[in-house]
């Protein structure tokens, strides 16, 4: 056992050394990023170098499908409304129908993983309950 513990702190080391190179290296290649905008301003006044990468801008929840902080709000509604336990499959499955997706629409899928995600962070904030039952999450509003 001992052996594994001092293996695990072994690699721990060796990541913790390697992300701090990686650090090193990207403030070198910010630097060098700096260091070209410098030189082009110079040969050409008029260029205004872009100093940060560009944010991508927010995509609409799952195709805009729903507003912005209907669907978080939807799954809440939905744990509030429901008898028991729910899977985050079952939730999507009442949202899908509330939406009357049909049955070859890509987003139902995505549907099941945002939901999830949602509820990891309400699990977190402390807004819902988790327990297992059949060896799957399901969840409840917080009591």
């Amino acid at each position: 056992m001992r052996a594994a513990v001092d293996e695990l702190i072994r690699k721990k080391q060796e990541l913790v050394e390697r992300q701090r190179g990686i650090r090193a290296e990207l403030k070198v290649i910010g630097e060098d990023l700096q260091a070209l905008d410098r030189v082009l301003r110079l040969l050409d006044p008029s260029l205004v170098p872009e100093t940060r990468p560009s944010r991508r801008s927010r995509v609409p929840a799952l195709d805009g499908l729903f507003e912005r902080g209907e669907l978080s709000a939807s799954v809440l509604a939905t744990l509030r409304d429901a008898p028991g336990w729910m899977s985050a499959k079952e939730v999507a499955a009442q949202l899908v129908d509330r939406k009357s997706l049909q049955p070859d629409d890509p987003r139902r899928g995505r549907l099941i993983s945002s939901v999830s995600s949602i509820l990891a962070g309400y699990l977190k904030a402390g807004r819902v309950q988790k327990a297992l039952h059949g060896g799957l999450p399901h969840w409840q509003i917080a009591r």
